[in-house]
């Protein structure tokens, strides 16, 4: 594992990631790493803006986030459309992301979701553009574990990225169509209410080594964060059990993405966000479906959560079940 030291001892900001998965000398993380005075500080998170992504949503939502100003923001994945046949278009749909983040000059770290890396050209791309598909960094006294969930990709046949595409390509045109039509795929495919909300993703042996001894180094933090596109405690994969077991002792929460629908579950020291949409379509209709960001507050090492909707404010209450 290698450590990257950014500022002083005090301040305790590191990156981490294993010096044995670097695939380029990029990063997937934009701007540096935020100077603040170790114990209060402030981040946005976002949720899905695709697949399918409905015009000028995200645009909106990072509009919001610049004018709050908070002192970086986290992406839960699925920031392109992805599953392409096309190199070039990949790295297009890159360069247009990748563009739209710096306009708002906050640091922003990524995390690898199925539509950023969907297919082995999709994850070529994504290590050519990003150089690490998991990693962790601590500022302060909070710790961030960065998880890749798709180590094995959730591809698609020929024929379903055919139509994949030719959707997203109608939604810049007629959005209400396609969220019609995707309500109606959902409830077709789903009869028994919220059976699809399950997973069989997998985390490797060496990804949970890692993140073993990324926990191992820094038993003194009052927070953690995991940060992961699917929510892996909706499965029973063992390596996720053991990366629950490790941090069973520790105060976390754990914040996802991938079901474009807003639900809180767990005690608040050892709590499970899967966030809504940020800019995609809906999967079906609930008072989790709404376009928002999630606002954290870390006050003296100890996080708070505000929803803010893209039309309005919310409290957590409104979507604990």
């Amino acid at each position: 594992m290698s450590t990257t030291v950014q500022f002083t001892k005090e301040q305790e900001t590191k990156t981490f990631y294993n010096e044995k998965q670097i695939y380029s000398e990029q990063r997937p993380w934009i701007g540096e790493l935020p100077v603040t005075n170790g114990k209060d500080f402030t981040f946005a998170v976002l949720g899905d803006r695709c697949g399918i992504a409905i015009p000028g949503v995200f645009e909106k939502a990072l509009t919001t986030v610049h004018a709050l100003q908070p002192d970086f923001v986290v992406s839960v994945g699925d920031l392109i459309e992805g599953y392409l046949d096309d190199e070039q278009l990949a790295h297009m749909q890159w360069e247009h992301m990748e563009a739209l983040l710096q306009e708002i000059k906050l640091p922003v770290f990524q995390t690898i979701g199925n539509h950023d890396c969907g297919s082995a050209l999709m994850s070529k791309v994504w290590r050519e553009r990003k150089g690490l598909d998991y990693y962790a960094y601590r500022i302060g006294r909070v710790l961030f574990l960065v998880v890749n969930t798709e180590e094995v990709p959730q591809t698609m046949t020929q024929e379903m990225e055919v139509g994949f595409r030719q959707i997203s390509e109608l939604v810049k045109h007629d959005p209400e169509q396609v969220i019609a039509m995707m309500h109606q795929h959902f409830d077709q495919g789903n009869s028994e209410g919220n059976a699809h909300q399950t997973v069989n993703n997998v985390l490797s042996e060496e990804q949970i080594a890692f993140f073993t001894e990324v926990l191992r180094e820094n038993e003194d933090v009052t927070w953690t964060f995991v940060t992961m596109h699917t929510p892996m405690w909706k499965g029973n994969d063992a390596g996720f059990g053991k990366l629950t077991e490790l941090l069973s002792t520790r105060k976390h929460t754990m914040l996802a993405g991938h079901f474009h629908e807003l639900e809180f579950t767990g005690p608040s020291d050892h709590a499970r966000i899967q966030m809504g949409r940020t800019g995609a379509i809906p999967h079906k209709s609930s008072k989790g479906d709404i376009q928002h960001i999630l606002w954290v507050t870390v006050k003296d090492g100890i996080p708070s959560f505000q929803v803010i909707g893209l039309d309005g404010i919310y409290t957590i209450q409104h979507f604990e079940l």
